[in-house]
């Protein structure tokens, strides 16, 4: 009886132990990732960012048909002594797409066109680029709070770095309040609205080890949609995003007199 009762005290304080060194990783790579994100949100900063995307209409709970896929690839400059962010990329016409913001004023040109508000399907740029930085940073005060881990130490564009991920579906609730908030910005009608479900996603940060610098971050998630305006239709859809973090502190933005007339209107 005492060697069992001796055997299950070793084994619940083993438990114990093992549960405190997982919290006390846990809380260095919330160090790690909040130094992080203080550092990147203070500088001036270059980043690429390519989003590939495939979906799948669903019936009778199977893919049907061809997938299809996208890939888009943007480049992001923050001028943070001047309170600017420029986006740059390709228009759903392919034709270039530049887009200025400064406050809550947005300034956007396509191809050789003239600078103006965006308006139609480009109307959520200002909401799109109001938290270019935004991660699943753990918040103590929740239960259900997005918790990370550290796994691994790897070499990347010729630094040594801290590589960060999520752990398990912890970040689930982030992604979805993100995605929905996405969604309601393209869709105002709650009518035609499509609902979302997150059926997986994780995130992995790059992080410079004597820097602190964010260098890469990769996104992944699987998603389903039900689309009221097209009779309830389901989309299956997975999606990869890759940032690249390519230049800090030497960006600066010059704003054309056009647009900044328009960033400055009241």
């Amino acid at each position: 009886m005492q060697k069992r009762a001796l055997a299950s005290a070793i084994a619940l304080l083993m438990v114990f132990g093992l549960s405190g060194a997982l919290a006390r990783a846990e809380d260095q790579a919330d160090q790690i990732l909040r130094a992080s994100h203080d550092y990147v949100s203070s500088h001036s900063v270059e980043i690429q960012q390519t989003i590939e995307q495939t979906m799948h209409l669903v019936t009778d709970g199977k893919p049907a048909g061809s997938p299809q896929t996208t890939k888009q690839t943007s480049v992001l400059e923050i001028d943070a002594g001047k309170g600017i962010m420029r986006l740059t990329t390709r228009g759903q016409d392919g034709k270039d797409l530049v887009v200025i913001r400064k406050g809550d004023r947005v300034a956007m040109k396509i191809g050789s066109g003239p600078w103006t508000v965006p308006t139609g399907p480009y109307a959520q740029m200002r909401e799109q680029m109001a938290n270019p930085f935004a991660c699943p940073l753990p918040k103590s005060t929740e239960k259900d709070s997005p918790r990370w881990k550290i796994v691994g130490q790897e070499s990347f564009d010729g630094q040594e770095t801290t590589v960060l991920e999520t752990v398990g579906d912890t970040a689930n609730a982030y992604a979805l309040q993100r995605m929905r908030e996405g969604i309601a910005s393209m869709f105002t009608d709650p009518k035609v609205r499509p609902t979302i479900e997150v059926l997986a996603y994780k995130s992995r940060h790059w992080i410079g080890k004597d820097s602190q610098r964010r260098l890469r971050v990769e996104q992944t998630s699987h998603q389903k949609l039900t689309m009221p305006a097209a009779g309830q239709a389901v989309i299956d859809s997975t999606s990869k995003t890759t940032a690249l973090y390519r230049r800090y502190d030497r960006i600066v933005i010059d704003v054309p007199e056009e647009a900044r007339r328009i960033l400055e209107a009241s």
